[in-house]
């Protein structure tokens, strides 16, 4: 799977995961490409050199530096072949030894459409359905990132925290962590009000019912309190110029406007943090996508709310996990129940 260098890395990984299913699919060995994370995507992104570290599949997945020694050590050549995805998938029926079959993320767009739109992958194309990749590949790539990753942010998420709310942390409150991602930047998804209010209000129907149950249990544990963490590139000034009405709902719903907060961290501590927050949402961006594949929810510890992909349902059977719960594009939480009992169970 050749990498396009100017998109960013939700898009870089996707061409990953991609490859991963493709060969896979056509019983061939995927060849990653370690490289490319060292070229400079958009602009203002930089390049994602970090990236090695924190995920390092290079450890563990064939890579073309290893075919090129390889080639040099047999002396023996390789036929190229590059093509639209289903011209791949056929040519592997025929030839199966001694081939390098290369294809791109965008190349399986329908005829008359832009050769040049990086984004295009076509989930709905009847050459190659890619429903469920990063569920076919979620165990993977959870491997690699918990038993090699060698980040650990500078920071806990609890050292974020208001002072207030640290205090009450250590003494007679549990904080739940959450980290909501908003998509800021040259495409804005979901900025709609009703659809974070219809969200805060589930959030904190959730919250209630755990705490009434907590209340009534004999075994009195602490009380759990929610605390967001917005996460988007620009931190909070360029986040409110999109959603000016997050602080409001957070007073509404959450009745204090220090239980949300919006850290300026980078794009690796991000990644972290999303990882390992007690709740992660996301906004629809392929950037949180890869967070919610490597969160490990075996230990029921973790919980993930799913928003809808600007391309709609279809992008999203690509990139759902099953233990995800979605979210619509009206807010509504599917299996609300889950997150109420993983909060009772909290």
């Amino acid at each position: 799977m050749d990498f396009l260098n100017i998109v960013g890395l939700g898009n870089k990984v996707t061409e990953v995961v991609f490859g991963m299913v493709l060969a896979e699919r056509t019983n061939a060995t995927y060849l990653y490409d370690a490289d490319s994370f060292y070229y400079k995507g958009r602009s203002h992104h930089g390049h994602y050199e970090w990236f090695l570290d924190f995920l390092p599949l290079q450890d563990v997945e064939v890579t073309f530096q290893d075919l090129k020694k390889w080639k040099e050590q047999e002396g023996m050549g390789i036929q190229r072949i590059e093509g639209m995805w289903y011209e791949v998938v056929e040519s592997s029926r025929e030839i199966s030894c001694h081939v390098e079959f290369h294809t791109y993320f965008h190349w399986c767009c329908p005829e008359g459409y832009d050769d040049d739109a990086p984004s295009c992958f076509c989930p709905k194309s009847p050459d190659f359905l890619l429903d469920g990749a990063f569920e076919s590949v979620k165990w993977r790539l959870r491997e690699v990132y918990h038993s090699l990753s060698n980040y650990t942010a500078p920071q806990q998420l609890s050292e974020y925290l208001p002072q207030q709310l640290y205090q009450n942390h250590t003494k007679n409150e549990k904080i739940v962590t959450i980290i909501w991602h908003i998509r800021v930047g040259d495409i804005v998804l979901n900025n709609g009000r009703k659809y974070y209010e219809r969200i805060f209000s589930q959030l904190h129907n959730a919250f209630e019912i755990a705490n009434t149950e907590e209340s009534n249990n004999v075994n009195k544990k602490r009380m759990i309190q929610p605390h967001i963490f917005f996460l988007g590139e620009g931190g909070k000034d360029v986040i409110l110029s999109s959603f000016p009405f997050l602080p409001e709902l957070c007073h509404k719903y959450l009745h204090s406007n220090d239980t949300c907060s919006y850290p300026i961290i980078d794009a690796r501590e991000s990644m972290y943090h999303m990882i390992h927050s007690d709740i992660l949402i996301t906004s629809g961006s392929s950037f949180p996508a890869l967070p919610a594949l490597l969160r490990d929810t075996s230990n029921n510890n973790k919980i993930t709310l799913d928003a809808l992909p600007k391309d709609g349902k279809y992008a999203y059977n690509v990139y759902n996990v099953s233990e995800s719960l979605s979210i619509d594009l009206a807010g509504n939480i599917d299996r609300l129940e889950l997150l109420e009992r993983f909060l009772v169970n909290f």
